[in-house]
């Protein structure tokens, strides 16, 4: 594989667009067929988008998993801190990112580790850029994420991020919360993650499918929303300076803003 993915400097211009099934490990896939056929593709798009349809003429790449495994073994050791950004460019969901992810890729495969250091590249530039978005994004939601027991020893945190950042947090409340079992339900993707209380996984989450299951610990919230309208000052209340800190848009999951 390294053989060929080295290859990257003859690819030739535009060709098909690809159509891949929405996951990385297709994503991977998609970018190895470029790479094998040495060209630059038209596009490429999750499945199912509007970009990504079948009929507007995209070529659908199959997902392999071993090939998906070796190609993640590989970019990650070629890409070192690059490969990173290569998820978070992936999680941002921008709709027609597919030609820079080549474009980034093909960079970190012709320079090696050190080519996110080339920062006047307009490519690496906007990757950068964005990239930190989504990082951002996710380390925001690991502090401000809020977990409620709704029976059978099964811990709820609903979410609604700009970005698909369940899957970047996900390892980090498996650590954190090793010996619990819970669900993040990412409400505007219908999606999310579930953990078992020894392995999680990202799964579909239709909306609603929690809301008939009571929450044992009400009285808790209702604690702790009294303690916080106590010590709060209503003089002092500055809620420009609040959103600086924690944009309006997760409010509505915060149990101390429900006051």
């Amino acid at each position: 594989m390294a053989g060929t993915l080295r290859e990257i400097d003859g690819c030739g211009g535009d060709g098909a667009s690809l159509a891949y099934d929405s996951s990385f490990e297709g994503l991977l896939c998609a970018l190895y067929r470029c790479f094998k056929g040495k060209f630059k593709p038209g596009g490429i798009y999750p499945l199912g988008t509007e970009q990504g349809s079948l009929l507007g003429g995209c070529e659908f790449v199959e997902s392999d998993e071993g090939l998906a495994r070796r190609m993640h073994g590989f970019l990650q050791g070629r890409m070192a801190e690059g490969f990173r950004m290569l998820y978070n460019l992936y999680l941002s969901e921008r709709p027609g990112i597919g030609p820079l992810i080549f474009d980034f890729v093909r960079l970190g495969v012709r320079y090696g580790p050190t080519f996110t250091e080339r920062h006047q590249d307009p490519v690496i530039a906007e990757a950068r850029k964005l990239s930190g978005k989504v990082g951002k994004e996710a380390a925001k939601l690991v502090g401000l994420l809020r977990f409620k027991e709704v029976g059978d020893g099964i811990y709820y945190a609903p979410l609604e991020p700009e970005y698909n950042v369940v899957p970047s947090i996900s390892q980090h409340f498996a650590e954190r919360f090793a010996s619990l079992r819970w669900v993040i339900h990412d409400l505007r993707r219908g999606m999310g993650s579930v953990y078992d209380g020894s392995d999680w996984y990202v799964t579909e989450l239709p909306s609603g499918l929690f809301e008939s299951m009571r929450d044992v610990r009400a009285d808790y919230e209702a604690m702790w929303k009294a303690f916080h309208e106590k010590l709060s000052n209503p003089e002092r209340r500055n809620p420009r300076c609040q959103r600086r800190f924690m944009p309006g848009r997760y409010w509505r999951h915060l149990t101390e803003m429900q006051l």
